[in-house]
C-alpha cells in the first residue's frame, strides 16, 4: 500500500504598477512545488517563470506592467 503525495503550489502576489495609467495592482501567481521551483519572491523573480505570465492592467487594459514587489510564498 502506498501513499498518494498531495500535489502543492506555493502562492506569490506580484504587485504591479500600470505603465499607462500609474494605477497599482496585485496579481496572485500560483507556481507547482516541484524541486525546481521557486520556493521564495528572490527565487522567483530570478527565474525565468515570469517571463510566461501576461499582464493586463484591470482599470486601462494597458498590457505594459512594471513589477514593483513580490510577496507571499506560502504553500497552499
Amino acid at each position: 500500500m502506498g501513499l498518494a503525495a498531495e500535489k502543492c503550489s506555493r502562492l506569490f502576489v506580484l504587485y504591479v504598477r500600470c505603465s499607462n495609467c500609474l494605477k497599482e495592482g496585485t496579481v496572485p501567481v500560483s507556481v507547482p512545488n516541484e524541486p525546481d521551483a521557486p520556493r521564495d519572491g528572490e527565487e522567483l523573480i530570478e527565474s525565468a517563470y515570469l517571463g510566461s505570465l501576461r499582464f493586463s492592467c484591470q482599470r486601462c487594459e494597458s498590457p505594459i506592467g512594471e513589477l514593483v514587489g513580490v510577496g507571499g510564498g506560502e504553500l497552499i
